[in-house]
């Protein structure tokens, strides 16, 4: 692969966010999540999007289809 990858376990370790919440979002299309060889990566490049979401999430208690609207109105 050409894209640097992150073993989403280890960055949910790593920041305390629930491993059930980045796969949340990718059910919304927000994020993508790679695997491999049964390990689940995120790419670096999703990491701004992912600490975004983090904060609305976790910070401003914002649900996830609550971030996918915030996510879609960014965009326009």
């Amino acid at each position: 692969m050409d894209t640097e990858l992150i073993i989403i376990k280890d960055y949910c370790d790593k920041c305390h966010v629930d491993p059930q919440f980045i796969i949340e979002l990718e059910n919304d299309g927000l994020i993508k999540i790679h695997e491999v060889d049964t390990e689940r990566y995120i790419s670096i490049d999703q990491l701004s999007d992912l600490e975004c979401y983090q904060h609305l999430y976790y910070d401003l208690e914002i649900n996830i289809n609550g971030i996918d609207a915030i996510h879609h109105m960014l965009k326009r």
